[in-house]
């Protein structure tokens, strides 16, 4: 990995980390977390396609570009780690809104039967 590199994706996820982060116990937090998370693999993505193409002009091309699709294949996987916590509490957060709802009917029929 180039200097200019390691310090462009240093800072990228710094500057993530100074960012106010949003409450993704609401839905609003979690659209910002994603819109974060996708903003961050899109600037990953163009760190790790200049590494590459800084290794094509390498004489040793073949281990300098394994080395670069392993370091973003890992970056991947921490994005998609993060995403699957936010699917994770939408699935919650809409399974407690159901429970609500149906809770509300049973509430309602109890009071129709008891009538």
């Amino acid at each position: 990995m180039t200097r200019q590199a390691t310090l462009l994706l240093v800072l990228l996820l710094m500057g993530s980390v100074v960012a106010s982060e949003p409450d993704i116990q609401t839905p609003e937090g979690r659209e910002q977390e994603r819109q974060r998370i996708e903003s961050e693999r899109d600037a990953s993505i163009a760190v790790f396609e200049a590494q590459d193409r800084e290794c094509q002009t390498r004489f040793i091309v073949t281990s300098c570009r394994e080395k670069v699709r392993l370091e973003r294949i890992r970056s991947q996987d921490a994005f998609k780690r993060q995403e699957a916590i936010l699917s994770k509490l939408d699935r919650q957060a809409a399974a407690a809104k159901q429970q609500q709802k149906i809770e509300e009917k049973a509430v309602l029929f109890i009071e129709r039967s008891d009538k």
